[in-house]
């Protein structure tokens, strides 16, 4: 039984790595970083992020972990000089902010409360 479980938990470390290092992962968070203020869109990389997410809390404190997290961290750094090459450069700090927000956010967190977190809370009329 032990067996099984330890293959279980390499197919679910190996589902989050091929995840972090897949070109969807990445270009989710680019176009996130880019376009953060479209529900739609952020909601769309907050989705793949949850289930990473989902995948590596179990580990949490392992040398799995670590690698993983890691390896979340350089897909992060990779996303935001793409994203910041292509922001103008007026609101390169919406998209840091952005950026630095989602790094440290945990699963679970909805998309307006990361817009509310990142852009404040929405004026009277205006709606993400």
């Amino acid at each position: 039984m032990a067996f099984l479980s330890n293959e279980v938990e390499r197919s679910q470390l190996g589902a989050a790595e091929r995840l972090l290092k897949s070109e969807i992962y990445g270009s989710r968070l680019r176009r996130a970083l880019i376009n953060g203020w479209d529900p739609r869109v952020l909601t769309d990389f907050l989705v793949l992020d949850d289930i990473t997410q989902a995948i590596l809390w179990p580990f949490m404190g392992s040398d799995e972990w670590r690698t993983l997290v890691e390896m979340r961290g350089e897909a992060f750094s990779k996303a935001l000089e793409s994203a910041l090459r292509k922001l103008d450069v007026r609101i390169h700090d919406q998209g840091e902010r952005l950026h630095a927000f989602l790094l440290a956010r945990r699963d679970g967190v909805m998309a307006e409360q990361v817009m509310d977190a990142v852009y404040g809370p929405p004026k009277k009329g205006r709606v993400y």
